[in-house]
């Protein structure tokens, strides 16, 4: 390890042993220096001064964790929603938005909970996030296309509709059939029989003699078109 790496190391030990200062402002400065770090290191100490006793800790934690971006900390960032300080909920909200749409699914989970305290909240960052949306992928290879594909949606659960989607790519070698499947009945459901047809186009790589035949059939029936690439 060089000498820089090991000074950065000890730095950031001492800001996570700061998480527990009994002085509050010395927490807050260290909860907001270990997000300008950004080491995924900082995550379970993050997480757990989520529940610190002053407001303004709880807060600098999750913009903290919004700033990293690891998948081990939206969860407990969703539980902070029900902070009964206001302050700290829309600035945990802000946190949530920037996992961007990998928050869709653990959202999507609390908005069908009838019976948790989240739906409201729940369903304003999905109404933010989801409008974005205009691709969907399914299958192995994961496209980058700034803020607007979403790669293997699970959607069993997710009631908010992609109202501006346009395009479905499924790669036929690695797609999962039963999430296919599962989004098209959501489709259906919230997004629409009109807008599916009017607006949405099918692309498909690979042997078109192995996509099953009932995927074929509900986009030949519902979607705008489908274009098929041997080659991908």
């Amino acid at each position: 390890m060089s000498h820089e790496n090991s000074c950065n190391k000890r730095n950031m030990m001492r800001l996570i042993d700061n998480l527990q200062n009994e002085n509050s402002f010395v927490r807050m400065d260290a909860a907001g220096e270990l997000g300008d770090i950004g080491d995924v290191r900082a995550v379970d100490p993050l997480m757990k001064a989520l529940k610190d006793e002053n407001r303004f800790v709880r807060i600098k934690a999750a913009e903290a964790l919004g700033n990293i971006g690891d998948a081990r900390a939206l969860n407990e960032l969703i539980m902070i929603l029900r902070d009964d300080d206001n302050y700290v909920r829309n600035k945990t909200e802000e946190a949530i938005l920037k996992y961007g749409f990998s928050a869709i699914g653990p959202l999507a989970v609390y908005h069908e909970d009838v019976h948790s305290d989240l739906p409201k909240i729940a369903v304003d960052i999905l109404n933010t996030l989801c409008p974005q949306i205009t691709v969907i992928t399914f299958g192995g290879i994961q496209i980058e296309e700034g803020n607007t594909v979403l790669n293997n949606p699970d959607v069993l659960k997710l009631k908010t509709p992609f109202i501006n989607l346009s395009k479905i790519i499924l790669y036929i070698d690695s797609y999962d059939f039963h999430q296919v499947e599962r989004f098209i009945t959501y489709a259906i459901n919230y997004i629409g029989k009109d807008h599916l047809k009017n607006n949405v186009e099918v692309h498909i790589h690979g042997d078109p003699d192995k996509l099953h035949p009932n995927i074929n059939n509900l986009f030949v029936k519902l979607c705008k078109t489908i274009v098929f690439h041997k080659s991908i």
